[in-house]
């Protein structure tokens, strides 16, 4: 095959500019043809860069676009995602007064009400409540290890000193209690809302907390130890000497908070403070960074 045939110089040409074959035969028959009418050399060179000018721009911009460095969606922190508010306990299609003087282990109870009612000192282990109402219930000093309870509201009512080791609460509001001494360690609080409680004193270890908020509540020297308090919520509580010795805080908010005296700051990474509440958290945050605070007298 001779030189200067059109298909050698397609050939040539594809390896050159590197497009496919049939466009660039496509583009070498019109401009053979245009060769041989004996037109001049600058007029056809003309027209040959404005026959290829629209692939060499879009050339340009594919090698760009690649070039551009992609934006990467990073997941945000649990402490930059907004809390989700605990959700409200479902109502009972009926209540019933409960009526026995003791509660049996093991045994379940939906729709029933304790009102005015001293239950104190009671061991019942592996209850379950459901869609129950206390109001000045007396439940203080009882055992009830192992307890469920689900959409109850708990309102002017004594649970202090009881002792609930693996107890689960699920869509419960308590309001106004004492709960004081309160253990409830190795347990679940999910969608819990705790208002006006007094609740110094109590033990949360190891307990699981997803959209809990405790609002206004005495929590002086309350022990987290252990705890996951990633979906916990504190506003204006007071948790003077509180405990959070190795407790997930990643998520935990607090604002309007009492922190004077919290102990072991280590652990407090991702856990979002409220800048009103950092003065109190200061002495804490000084100690766990090793600085020794002295007064006037040096």
């Amino acid at each position: 095959m001779r030189s200067g045939d059109p298909e050698s110089r397609t050939k040539g040409s594809s390896r050159s500019t590197g497009l496919r074959p049939r466009v660039v035969i496509a583009l070498a028959l019109p401009i053979a043809t245009y060769r041989r009418q004996g037109r001049g050399s600058r007029c056809f060179s003309h027209r040959l860069r404005t026959a290829f000018r629209p692939l060499a721009i879009g050339a340009s911009e594919s090698r760009l676009e690649a070039m551009s460095p992609r934006r990467v969606s990073t997941p945000r922190s649990p402490a930059a995602r907004k809390a989700r508010e605990p959700r409200s306990p479902l109502p009972p299609s009926g209540v019933v007064l409960f009526d026995a003087v003791e509660l049996e282990p093991e045994s379940e109870l939906a729709g029933t009400a304790f009102c005015s009612l001293s239950l104190a000192g009671q061991d019942a282990d592996s209850m379950t409540f459901s869609q129950c109402r206390f109001r000045g219930a007396d439940l203080s000093g009882c055992r009830l290890d192992q307890v469920t309870m689900t959409d109850c509201l708990v309102t002017d009512s004594s649970l202090a000193n009881l002792r609930a080791d693996g107890g689960s609460m699920t869509r419960v509001q308590l309001s106004q209690c004492r709960m004081t001494g309160l253990n409830w360690a190795d347990g679940v609080v999910r969608d819990v809302a705790i208002a006006e409680c007094r609740a110094d004193l109590s033990s949360w270890r190891m307990t699981k907390f997803a959209a809990v908020s405790f609002v206004e509540c005495n929590l002086s020297g309350a022990d987290f130890t252990n705890a996951d308090l990633s979906g916990a919520v504190f506003r204006d509580c007071d948790l003077t000497g509180a405990v959070f010795h190795h407790a997930s805080m990643e998520g935990a908010r607090f604002r309007g908070c009492n922190l004077v005296g919290v102990g072991d700051l280590s652990n407090w990474k991702g856990a979002a403070v409220h800048h009103t509440d950092l003065m109190t958290l200061s002495y804490g945050l000084a100690r766990a960074a090793g600085i020794r605070i002295e007064d006037e007298d040096g």
